[in-house]
């Protein structure tokens, strides 16, 4: 189903299609990493969207470093 038909469908479940697209959508593109803690050590999807800046290219440091100390910051 193509996002724009799926957009039509969220009032009708109490969504707001810009929140979503603003709050749930970039979620998507997230590292695994932070993925796997939001579905299993309850990180709220806010602090995971702030703690994916911790990127290697931020830091200078490789992928795995970034992944590790996202995962100290969890």
């Amino acid at each position: 189903m193509p996002l724009v038909s799926a957009t039509l469908y969220l009032p009708q479940f109490g969504l707001n299609p810009a929140s979503v697209k603003s709050n749930l959508l970039p979620m998507l593109s997230l590292p695994e990493d932070l993925k796997k803690a939001i579905r299993h050590q309850e990180l709220k999807g806010a602090h995971a969207l702030a703690l994916a800046t911790l990127s290697s290219k931020i830091l200078k440091i490789s992928e795995q470093e970034a992944a590790i100390e996202r995962i100290k910051a969890t």
